[in-house]
């Protein structure tokens, strides 16, 4: 009979044991599916709602920073049964009393869980009163970047006894959340990142590029395309694409310079003009790197040994150019009109049709410095003032009169 006996003990118990490994293997398996719809740190709810059903508790939370020496701390996510919900301290910061404090030191300096109330460590008055908790189960998680967070577990109805297996997945579940909070720190910290480095290219007009030589295939940053006036998906950029983009009196020089200080290995710096699909014309500082890699170990070269990457920078520095201009040759307005001596007005070339209908040019006859007006149709409709000894300069462009005379002019916007 004790034979008997003995038997049928052995058979609950392993019947015990495997129904306790079920529920802890389901249990994880309901846990993991919940991390898997947590995309950020808001959504940490959605993990302690799992946690909430799984253990049949009154409340789950999350506490930051789990560090008794810290002046305040915060609950950064909570899930709680309709009975005991309080919102009114999520994300409030509140003040490190010495109980508190006492509650986090005995959970940072514990590798397991650790319980407070029946069974357990004293519980804490403060947290009793604030939140009702009759017993609490609590664990340090350690994400591998930042400061570590309290993980616990309150019953608030009747005190409760936490049993060891109950402990046992609590702590698994626990090691589960500091892989997540460690993925979800980094994500949040690679989208602030990007946003800072996104608002300083805003604010400096400075955008990238990075084209793949061998696919043709070049990827911009959002200023990038700001820059040249394309709305992002408008249009396949390759080479051809860009290189459209260029102001047509611009784009030979810059593109042979370009390839010619590649092949030397020089970084190619080159300041030019370009033609948004608005017709605005905007000027750019540029400079391209060959020496850049996408991956670790790419050195960025094709199977023929040449380089097959480049990765640079645009800036538009439009408004630096008018600004400079403006400071070389000072504006000067003359009310009214005056006819070009000597019979119908001059053709304007091309490249100062895109500057407006109306600017100024250093407009050189006979040795004197005028300021002409310029029509709707390119022509000149007149000019004033005079002065002597006009500076030199490198940009200079000739234009006749209606006598075939030839004078030297340099234009801007007024």
């Amino acid at each position: 009979m004790a034979s008997e006996d003995k038997t049928i003990n052995v058979a609950n118990r392993a019947s015990e044991v495997a129904q306790d490994r079920f529920w802890f293997l389901e249990s994880m398996d309901q846990l993991s599916r919940a991390m898997q719809d947590t995309e950020d740190l808001e959504q940490l709810s959605h993990v302690l709602e799992a946690v909430l059903s799984i253990f049949g508790c009154d409340r789950a939370w999350l506490a930051y920073p789990s560090d008794a020496d810290s002046r305040r701390w915060r609950t950064v996510a909570q899930r709680a049964c309709s009975e005991v919900a309080d919102t009114s301290s999520l994300d409030l910061d509140l003040p490190m009393d010495p109980e508190i404090a006492e509650v986090f030191r005995l959970v940072e300096a514990s590798e397991v869980a650790v319980r407070f109330g029946a069974g357990g460590n004293p519980l804490s008055s403060v947290l009793a009163k604030r939140f009702g908790a009759r017993s609490q189960m609590c664990l340090a998680v350690h994400p591998k970047i930042g400061r570590p967070y309290t993980f616990g577990l309150d019953q608030c109805e009747s005190p409760r006894i936490w049993t060891r297996q109950e402990q046992e997945l609590f702590e698994a579940a626990g090691k589960r959340l500091a892989t997540l909070l460690t993925s979800l720190l980094l994500s949040r910290d690679l989208q602030e990142s990007k946003a800072r480095l996104e608002e300083a290219q805003r604010v400096a007009h400075l955008g990238y590029w990075d084209w793949n030589i061998e696919t043709n295939v070049a990827v911009w940053s959002d200023e990038t395309y700001r820059i040249f006036g394309v709305e992002r998906g408008e249009r396949s950029m390759d080479f051809e694409a860009v290189r459209a983009l260029v102001h047509p009196e611009d784009r030979e020089a810059l593109y042979s310079t370009v390839d010619v200080e590649l092949e030397t290995g020089v970084h190619p710096v080159a300041d030019f003009r370009i033609v948004t699909p608005g017709g605005e014309v905007r000027t750019v500082h540029a400079i391209t790197s060959k020496l850049w890699s996408a991956l670790p170990g790419d050195p960025g070269k094709g199977k023929s040994g040449k380089t097959n990457r480049l990765f640079g920078t645009v800036q538009d520095i439009t408004e630096l150019k008018r600004a400079e201009d403006a400071r070389a040759y000072p504006v000067t307005r003359l009310a009214g009109k005056q006819s070009l001596a000597g019979g119908s007005p001059t053709r304007i070339p091309p490249r100062l049709l895109g500057m407006g209908s109306r600017f100024e040019s250093r407009y050189l006859v006979g040795g004197n410095i005028q300021n002409l007006w310029v029509g709707a149709a390119g022509r000149l409709d007149g000019y004033s003032g005079s002065a002597r000894n006009v500076p030199p300069r490198r940009s200079r462009r000739c234009i006749s009169d209606s006598r075939g005379r030839y004078s030297i002019w340099e234009a801007r916007r007024l």
